[in-house]
């Protein structure tokens, strides 16, 4: 491997570590077959262009980032992906919820959210973890339909590993038998009948992200369809 793309491959291992991925996890974000990820990373195997273009959207970086690594450590790249507050900002003007219903539902004080929603001026502060937060903004990814990818692009990595650790008992078609360990959950949960249909959607999508990656789920058929009329 060249010391160019032996750099290139570097910067993407570096990259997957912030963001919390995984091999498996950039390959399916990506859309590609995880032999490419482990190739590439290992060097065994250059991408083609439009492979390359694929993995460089999952990082969240331009267009060109992983030949412009092989020019030099001088060049840098961008960022694609939106903030927390970006991804909260975005998720109530298309879903029309006002932030004080989010803040009832989720059970986020008014000092928790300014914190959760505030705007830094720079991408680096934008970006920046708060571990006391992370919780908080699960639940409020749960309700607004925020995916643990996007929490993790995000950078909110502790978010989104509470995120998909989180493990309810219960089948989607019956959600207010659940059982979950934080009593924010189960609020969401208790409220269940109260829900407009896209918001039981987007809860359905969660919970089944969540069941899918559960080991006690592994290996068992999806019941998607199923599962999404009741």
């Amino acid at each position: 491997m060249s010391q160019g793309r032996e750099r290139a491959a570097a910067q993407v291992v570096a990259r997957r570590g912030e963001l919390g991925m995984t091999q498996r996890e950039l390959a399916m974000t990506a859309e590609v077959d995880i032999k490419t990820i482990y190739n590439l990373e290992s060097g065994e195997r250059w991408p083609q262009a439009g492979t390359r273009a694929k993995i460089e959207k999952a990082l969240g970086w331009t267009m060109g980032s992983l030949e412009a690594f092989t020019e030099g450590p001088e060049r840098e790249t961008g960022y694609q992906f939106p903030t927390r507050a970006e991804l909260i900002d975005d998720a109530l003007r298309r879903r029309n919820i006002t932030p004080e219903q989010v803040r009832s539902f989720a059970g986020i004080g008014e000092y928790a959210w300014a914190r959760l929603t505030d705007g830094s001026a720079t991408i680096a502060e934008a970006r920046r973890e708060e571990a006391s937060l992370a919780a908080e903004l699960a639940r409020v990814a749960i309700y607004l339909g925020i995916t643990a990818e996007q929490l993790a692009n995000a950078g909110q990595t502790q978010a989104a590993r509470i995120f998909r650790d989180a493990t309810v008992s219960a089948t989607l078609t019956e959600p207010t038998s659940a059982v979950a360990d934080d009593p924010q959950l189960r609020q969401i949960i208790d409220a269940w009948p109260r829900l407009q249909q896209w918001q039981k959607n987007s809860v359905v999508g969660v919970l089944e992200q969540l069941l899918s990656q559960s080991p006690e789920t592994a290996g068992k058929p999806a019941q998607t369809e199923e599962r999404r009329t009741g």
